[in-house]
This record gives C-alpha cells, sequence and structure tokens, in this order.
C-alpha cells in the first residue's frame, strides 16, 4: 500500500470508530420514559382498530393500555385464509 493511501484510510478507519462510540452516547428517541406498571386482574377484551393501527386493552370496559401495532402495507379487510403464508 503506498503511503497515500495510508493516511486516507487511517483517518476514515479513527472517524468511523469514532462515530460509532459518540452514538453509543446519544439519546434514544424511542425511549419514553419509564415503562408502565404491571398490569393487575384479568385483561375482559383485547380489540385491534387496523385502521389506527392500534392495540386496546380493555377491564371492566375502561382501556388500562394501548400499543401501537404494525400491519403491513394495507392492513384494511379481512384475512384470507389462516397461517402465515398469506
Amino acid at each position: 500500500m503506498t503511503r497515500q493511501l495510508r493516511l486516507p484510510i487511517a483517518l476514515f478507519l479513527v472517524l468511523m470508530v469514532g462515530l460509532m462510540t459518540a452514538s453509543l452516547f446519544l439519546p434514544n428517541e424511542r425511549l419514553e420514559g419509564p415503562p408502565p406498571p404491571p398490569l393487575t386482574g384479568q385483561i375482559d377484551r383485547i380489540v385491534i382498530e387496523k385502521s389506527a393501527r392500534r392495540m386496546q386493552l380493555l377491564q371492566g370496559g375502561k382501556v388500562v393500555r394501548s400499543h401501537g401495532v404494525a400491519l403491513g402495507f394495507s392492513p384494511d379487510g379481512d384475512k384470507d385464509r389462516q397461517g402465515k403464508d398469506q
């Protein structure tokens, strides 16, 4: 390897290691605070709103927890058949 290539490659490697190390200390936008307390009692009903891509857990007719769900590109309509290979 020539001397002209060693310096740019070394600088690139140092930069990449520095960026990877710095990324460990950056805040994660997905964290939204402390997790909610665990549920007590039994869940009466699970409601999935496909268009809103939301799942709600109901206990005694009241929503006790709500979660976003991923349903793919087109969540409208019923399933065609049972199983994973739709």
